[in-house]
């Protein structure tokens, strides 16, 4: 019995889940699990002889350490101690005695390394390693206490232990000493509600209650089988409260032991040891002969909840933190663990995604790992894919509804994206003169994923050009998820000769300055030409051109308003003989 724990227990009715919220020490934790997923398992000892095990204790804030002990017999027995490190898989003696008297009837950890174990001899055994060495001590030299029934701690300091003969000790020091805080009530179990509230079952079926940490005691109840005994008692927390007795009799209380309402097991007529309360509404019990029971409506109806084995008694329950429970008995080879494993919700964990690698590709990927409920798994995720992992996304947001036989969880929004798509600004300058070969093209890619790669037409590798002859050029960028973006550009012959067309007779362009307004450009020819007017700026940025062909008068107007400010160079190019005439134009 694990009173150290203060225990509060909620229930989700549509789903039956359930969520145990403990506190042990400062220390909370919440973990959902269900309880009535999986059955309870017996466990074997390494022990072959016959083996009473009457306790049972997991510290708190962990599940995996636990200890039990018991008695080769019931009276005046040969004591052993067993101890699991994995969760009750594997139980190892740690304490062994071949001497009469010496049988365990009680036992609780703080720690996992610091613990006590009482005897039926009446000795209080320590231990601060874990069992490996044990202190032997008499909890009062001066009276006979008899069997250590119970011990019980709520904090590393306070405790109360139970005794045959001596009543109900109280410990303030850790256990360092001990001092009677009632005599005149045998009591079989004792179970802390908080710090300072504890009760006491036995004899005559009575309850007794301690508001001051055990000192001082008073009859809460006094049940109605007068040679009937009290054997169990657990509360969850202040309030709730479960008390286990012979006949298959039980005793509930909603109100810290205002009240005591009473019932009976069906069909129980031996002796009901164990209790534990999870809440108002779900507990268990367990019985002689060896059975365990569980009600859902606070103690009214109870069924059975195991079939493992109806022939040993059952003499605790008990569960730990993560929901793992736990009954001890007798049995003819080595006792009897029960173990009842808790069945995790149904969780998802995503595992990674793989963003898409090129922009508008559908190569993006997420994957997913999912654990607990009772599969099998259904999947449905938003873009209609369903299986556990889902591959050839595009960019966007992605959700996944998964299903088990119980319920159903949302995992998401999940984000898969996508790089900008590959782009490129470019600034080319043409030919001074024909054949001059000193054009360029000045490249600046942007977008996709740096680094890049270029692959001109020319065989040059470079980002930009320079040195270039007249002629297009086309150029493949490759970044570095392999996305690809090609362009071509052209770079014009320069003339044969500036300021000369043969046959031209006249030119006026106006007005230079020029504002808002159109600029004029007007030319007169002797003869037949085809011509080819451009407009470009400083950096060789194209802003107006016009192919004309058979002319020998040209009015061309070209609208400057949308043309930012600076100088502008007005090309006149006749195509046959590539004469040129170029003017400065100026944009205020």
């Amino acid at each position: 019995m694990q009173v150290i724990l203060k225990i509060g227990f909620m229930t989700s009715i549509s789903s039956g889940k359930s969520t145990l919220l403990m506190v042990a020490m400062g220390i909370v934790l919440c973990l959902n699990f269900d309880l009535s997923a999986q059955d309870w398992e017996s466990i074997s000892t390494p022990v072959s002889t016959n083996l009473i095990l009457y306790e049972m204790s997991f510290p708190a804030g962990q599940s995996d350490v636990g200890y039990t002990g018991g008695s080769s017999v019931t009276y005046n027995g040969k004591g052993k101690i067993l101890k699991t490190t994995d969760q009750g898989s594997i139980w190892e003696v740690i304490y062994e005695s071949d001497v009469n008297g010496t049988g365990v009837s009680s036992i609780f950890f703080q720690t996992t390394d610091h613990g006590f174990a009482g005897t039926q001899g009446g000795n209080l055994m320590t231990t601060t390693d874990g069992g490996a060495n044990w202190d032997v001590a008499d909890i009062d030299p001066v009276n006979d206490q008899g069997d250590i029934i119970d011990i019980e701690f709520y904090d590393a300091l306070n405790g109360v232990c139970a005794t045959q003969y001596g009543g109900i000790y109280y410990t303030a020091d850790g256990g360092a000493s001990w001092t009677v805080g009632i005599n005149s009530f045998i009591a079989q179990d004792i179970a802390y509600a908080d710090a300072t509230t504890l009760f006491a079952v036995g004899n005559g079926q009575k309850i007794y209650k301690s508001t001051d940490g055990g000192v001082n005691w008073t009859l809460n109840y006094d049940g109605p089988g007068f040679f009937e005994v009290a054997l169990g008692v657990h509360f969850s927390d202040s309030n709730n409260g479960l008390v286990t007795s012979e006949e298959g009799a039980v005793f509930v209380t909603h109100d810290g032991g205002a009240t005591w309402n009473n019932y009976t097991v069906a069909n129980q007529f031996g002796l009901m040891r164990g209790a534990w309360v999870f809440n108002e509404n779900d507990m268990y019990a367990t019985g002689t002969p060896g059975q365990v029971y569980k009600t859902v409506d606070g103690g009214v109806n109870w069924t059975e909840d195991s079939q493992v084995n109806p022939n040993p008694s059952y003499y605790k329950i008990l569960f730990t933190d993560n929901g793992t429970g736990f009954v001890c008995g007798s049995g003819s080879m080595g006792g009897t663990i029960l173990r009842k494993l808790p069945a995790m919700v149904l969780s998802a964990n995503l595992d990674g995604t793989t963003d898409v690698s090129c922009n508008g590709d559908a190569d993006g990927a997420i994957q997913v790992t999912v654990s607990g409920g009772t599969p099998p798994y259904t999947f449905a995720w938003s873009n209609g894919a369903d299986t556990e992992d889902v591959t050839g996304l595009v960019a966007g947001e992605y959700t996944c509804m998964i299903t088990d036989a119980d319920g159903s969880i949302t995992l998401g929004p999940i984000t898969i994206s996508e790089p900008p798509a590959i782009g490129a600004s470019f600034m080319v300058v043409d030919e001074s003169v024909a054949g001059a070969n000193d054009g360029s093209i000045d490249l600046t890619v942007t977008g996709g994923t740096a680094p890049y790669i270029y692959s001109w037409s020319n065989g040059v590798n470079t980002e930009d050009l320079e040195n270039l002859p007249d002629g297009t050029y086309c150029v493949t960028v490759t970044d570095g998820n392999f996305c690809e973006y090609t362009g071509c550009f052209t770079v014009m012959a320069g003339p044969n000769s500036i300021e000369k067309i043969d046959g031209l007779t006249g030119l006026a362009v106006s007005p230079n300055p020029v504002g808002a307004q159109d600029l004029m450009v007007d030319m007169q020819f002797s003869g037949v030409k085809d011509l080819e007017i451009r407009l470009v700026n400083t950096l060789g940025q194209e802003f107006y051109h016009l192919s004309l062909e058979g002319v020998t008068h040209v009015q061309a107007q070209i609208g400057m308003a949308a043309f930012p400010a600076g100088i502008y160079w007005l090309h006149i190019t006749s195509t046959s003989d590539r004469q040129q005439v170029v003017k400065r134009v100026v944009k205020r």
